[in-house]
C-alpha cells in the first residue's frame, strides 16, 4: 500500500505526515487518480525559499520566520 495525499491537501499537513511517519516521498492524487510525487526535499525547499526574491542579507530572517511558523503549525496539529 502506497500512502497518498490529495492534491488539495495543505503543504504543511503533507509535511507533518511525512515527518511523523518518516516518509521521503508521497504520492499526490486528484480525485483518486495519481498526479505526481512530492518529496521531503520539495517541501523543505518550499519552507526555506521565499515566494519573492529578497536581498541576500534578508534571507536568514525569512528562513527563520518560515521555520518558526511551520514548527508552531505542526505543534498545534
Amino acid at each position: 500500500d502506497v500512502r497518498k495525499v490529495s492534491a488539495a491537501e495543505p503543504i504543511v499537513e503533507v509535511l507533518r505526515i511525512m515527518v511523523e511517519h518518516g516518509y521521503r516521498h508521497m504520492l499526490v492524487a486528484d480525485g483518486g487518480k495519481p498526479t505526481g510525487v512530492v518529496s521531503i526535499r520539495d517541501l523543505m525547499r518550499w519552507l526555506i525559499l521565499p515566494d519573492a526574491p529578497i536581498a541576500h542579507e534578508g534571507k536568514r530572517g525569512e528562513v527563520h520566520e518560515r521555520a518558526k511558523d511551520t514548527v508552531e503549525t505542526l505543534r498545534q496539529v
